[in-house]
């Protein structure tokens, strides 16, 4: 995830369940998913700006394996 500008909040929503995510520096935000053996985990990330302003990435999904 990639601040493009006036960013407050970014969450990855998870099947498993919200995640905030942690700026790194550079206008970029990571998170950890932890693991969940042999499931599909699927995840889309939620951007809320300083306007309250909500954006949502597409939705993805993979199988984690132990």
């Amino acid at each position: 995830m990639t601040d493009d500008f006036g960013v407050s909040s970014v969450t990855l929503h998870t099947n498993k369940g919200d995640i905030t995510m942690t700026y790194t520096g550079d206008d970029n935000y990571c998170a950890y998913i932890p693991k969940h053996n042999n499931e599909t985990v699927s995840y889309y990330v939620v951007a809320v700006d300083i306007w309250d302003n909500t954006a949502f990435s597409a939705t993805y999904s993979y199988t984690q394996n132990d």
